[in-house]
């Protein structure tokens, strides 16, 4: 798998379409809560939708991806 950058400018509540590689989706980031919600919603007929959540939790970010049922959740600790 090829190192690469992709870069997507959002605002909240406004749905963008987003490319990657031959992946296309229509987003949209909402902030409710104190979590951050990305809804990745399939439009080529070959992906799936999926969600992330992004929330802080004492001092950590915790990141919870599902698609298709299956959910993992990372904690990134604060250095």
């Amino acid at each position: 798998m090829p190192i690469k950058e992709i870069t997507n400018e959002f605002k909240l509540d406004d749905e963008i379409d987003v490319n990657d590689d031959d992946h296309k989706y229509k987003a949209k980031l909402t902030y409710s809560d104190g979590k951050m919600t990305l809804c990745l919603r399939a439009v080529d007929g070959k992906s799936k939708d999926n969600t992330i959540v992004r929330e802080i939790e004492g001092d950590n970010l915790v990141q919870t991806a599902t698609c298709n049922g299956v959910t993992a959740k990372t904690t990134f600790k604060k250095c």
